[in-house]
């Protein structure tokens, strides 16, 4: 099994304890679950340091070890709901699910400590009840200190009452006109990628490329895979943190080849170690070869494109395991008209000699041609 292959590393950390006095905002809604709440699950890691008035209800929890997490199981009836945090400047970035589905990644950096800060939100059906769960990652803003997280509350607002039909007579039934067909609505047709001039398109091959820069402990001996891959060979961990860096100039888009399987997690692509580019859900019922969409680059200066194990995955993968196959970055295609525009030059001087070498041939065979 993979899983074998895992090292964990214990580090000692010095906590960083928020500053009281600092910033509060206001409350949050019209039930609030604090991280002690019976409707509350939550793994071992958490340090509850006491007493606290600066956050909401007066106590939190916090650690900085990854995949820690807190649940909060919300029963029916409400239609919105706020994840309550502070912030502070030792703070990372963190994972937010929904119904077991991710919802966000949440920047919890800020240069002050800030209290009762709403860091998620959104609706939901009021139907059935629903699990906001935070989850512990190994990111963090570049201008933060530390990889800490916090479980202050959740706080929901309940939907508007229903109102209590009013009794209307039963109406003679009548016949009901006929039903229009609607007008289907044009969909555009998706350019094809096929139209990409493949001049322009430069691949890195997961590891073995010298051009690429490993970081962490990544592996390449995984025969069930690498039989999906483009090169008979893919990369992958396990490790939160661990991460494939290539460093490109002149390039305009990049995307991810990988091979998505059972026990696969998301796979986050990162500009420069500090901006989301975007992420991919990487699980499949059974291993299966795919890309991803182009990542749009921010302009055509030199970056850092990374490929991150950030620790999430979806609820139905057995482990958070990144594969990569390949990285690709579309870019550089002047490149290739100049040079369609030399071979054109060259072709058209070639003719121009040919001709005048023709036309001297002729000159001297006239010329000659009369003293004979």
């Amino acid at each position: 099994m993979r899983a074998a292959l895992r090292v964990v590393a214990l580090v000692a950390v010095v906590v960083s304890m928020p500053v009281v006095g600092a910033t509060v905002e206001a409350s949050h809604g019209d039930t609030c679950y604090e991280e002690t709440d019976g409707i509350v699950t939550k793994s071992g890691g958490w340090t509850n340091p006491g007493p606290f008035a600066s956050v909401h209800g007066g106590t939190y929890i916090y650690t900085d070890v990854a995949d820690e997490y807190i649940e909060w199981a919300v029963p029916a009836g409400s239609a919105s709901w706020k994840l309550i945090a502070y912030t502070g400047p030792n703070l990372g970035t963190h994972a937010v699910y929904v119904d077991g589905v991710l919802f966000a990644s949440v920047d919890h950096y800020s240069p002050d400590y800030v209290y009762q800060v709403v860091v998620a939100e959104g609706t939901w059906s009021t139907g059935s009840g629903h699990t906001v769960k935070l989850f512990v990652t190994n990111n963090k803003n570049a201008s933060s200190t530390g990889y800490y997280a916090n479980g202050d509350a959740l706080c929901v607002s309940g939907a508007a009452p229903t109102p209590t039909p009013t009794p209307t007579p039963t109406a003679t039934p009548t016949p009901a006109p006929p039903t229009p067909t609607p007008t289907a609505t044009p969909v555009p047709t998706p350019t094809p990628s096929s139209l990409i001039d493949a001049r322009c398109i430069t691949r890195y091959e997961d590891i073995s490329d010298p051009r690429v820069y490993q970081g962490g402990s990544w592996f390449t001996d995984f025969a069930g895979y690498n039989q999906y891959a483009s090169n008979d060979k893919v990369a992958y961990s396990g490790t939160v943190g661990d991460r494939l860096d290539i460093r490109v100039v002149g390039q305009d888009a990049v995307r991810v080849g990988s091979v998505s399987g059972p026990d696969e997690g998301f796979v986050w692509v990162v500009l420069n170690h500090n901006t989301t580019l975007g992420f991919f859900d990487n699980y499949s019922a059974t291993l299966t070869p795919w890309r991803s969409t182009w990542l749009n680059l921010p302009d055509r200066k030199e970056h850092t494109v990374s490929v991150y194990v950030e620790g999430s995955k979806n609820a139905s993968s057995t482990d958070v395991w990144v594969t990569v196959d390949y990285m690709e970055f579309i870019g550089d295609c002047w490149l290739h008209e100049r040079d369609q525009l030399k071979v054109g030059k060259s072709q058209d001087l070639a003719i121009y000699a040919f001709g005048l070498f023709l036309l001297g041939g002729i000159w001297v065979y006239q010329l000659w041609g009369r003293r004979w």
